[in-house]
C-alpha cells in the first residue's frame, strides 16, 4: 500500500468557538474541534465538529502539580483501525513512519513488533511518563455527554461515532494530520 491509496483524516484543533452547546455537563469539555475523513480521491466522506483533542477536565481534579491535562502535538501521524481493551472499535495513532505504516498487516504486529512507534508527543509533560512530553495508547473513538471519555485520545461524540467508524475495516491503515 501507498499513502496516496490511503483513506485520510485531517483533525482541525480547537476551531470552534467556546459553544455551550458542545460541552460536556459534569467536567465541562468542549468538543471545539473538527475531523474530516477522504478517500484516497479526495472525496469526503464523513465530517463533524463535535470532536475532541485533548484529555477531559476529569483529569484535572485533585491532581495538582500531576495534572493529566494531555493532547498530542500537531503533525502527521498514521492509525490503524482495532478493537480497543473493552471491544469497541477504533482507531490507534502511531508515529507517522510509511517504512513501517506498509510493513503492518494487524494491529498485533504494533504491540508486538513495533511498540516504540505508539510513544506520540505531547504539547505538554505527562505524569504518566515520567513527565516526558509523551503518551501511548492514543486511539480515536466515541465521547460522551457527561465527560469526553478520554484521558489523552481524540474523541468523536458518541451520537455521531458509528456514522464514522462505518467508515473502516478492521487493521485498514489511515493516514492522520492534526493541525
Amino acid at each position: 500500500m501507498i499513502i496516496n491509496e490511503m483513506k485520510k483524516i485531517i483533525i482541525t484543533s480547537h476551531n470552534n468557538d467556546l459553544d455551550k452547546d458542545k460541552m460536556t455537563s459534569k467536567y465541562k469539555d468542549i468538543y471545539d474541534s473538527k475531523i474530516e475523513l477522504y478517500t484516497r480521491n479526495n472525496e469526503l466522506l464523513f465530517k463533524s465538529d463535535y470532536f475532541n483533542v485533548d484529555s477531559s477536565n476529569k483529569y484535572l481534579e485533585n491532581q495538582g502539580e500531576n495534572n493529566r491535562k494531555i493532547e498530542i502535538k500537531n503533525g502527521k501521524y498514521f492509525g490503524i483501525c482495532g478493537k480497543m481493551k473493552s471491544g469497541i472499535i477504533g482507531i490507534m495513532l502511531f508515529r507517522y513512519n510509511p517504512k513501517i505504516a506498509f510493513q503492518i498487516t494487524n494491529i498485533k504486529q504494533i504491540f508486538n513488533k513495533y511498540y516504540n512507534e505508539l510513544y506520540l508527543p505531547t504539547t505538554n509533560p505527562n505524569p504518566l511518563h515520567d513527565n516526558k512530553h509523551q503518551a501511548v495508547g492514543i486511539w480515536i473513538h466515541a465521547g460522551g455527554g457527561n465527560y469526553d471519555w478520554s484521558a489523552g485520545c481524540l474523541t468523536l461524540y458518541a451520537d455521531l461515532y458509528d456514522l464514522f467508524i462505518k467508515n473502516f475495516y478492521l487493521n485498514e491503515i489511515v493516514e492522520i494530520e492534526k493541525i
